[in-house]
């Protein structure tokens, strides 16, 4: 029981490290721009999010609306258009 407790403790704690992530690490200069003038506006509601993904070795970055009835939007690393999703991009999140 102990070594089963024991190895539990190290896979959790291994797993807490790998799914921390670095505010504002490598962040294209765009998207920090885009992200910066979001910040400006008053809360959203639902609150913005921004998630980062890996796509035919191209890294996109999914910016939610501000409303349900607007589209997402999806930029490559240098803030470039590259579409409005319409269902939820379903890809391994970074």
């Amino acid at each position: 029981m102990k070594s089963v407790l024991f190895t539990l403790v190290i896979f959790l704690t291994i797993a807490a490290q790998k799914c921390k992530k670095e505010s504002g690490a490598d962040i294209p200069a765009g998207i920090q721009q885009k992200i910066n003038e979001i910040k400006k506006e008053p809360k959203w509601n639902p609150p913005a999010e921004v998630f980062e993904y890996r796509y035919n070795d191209r890294r996109l970055f999914y910016f939610t609306s501000n409303c349900c009835d607007q589209y997402n939007v999806v930029y490559d690393e240098k803030a470039n258009y590259v579409c409005h999703p319409v269902e939820e991009l379903v890809v391994k999140e970074i």
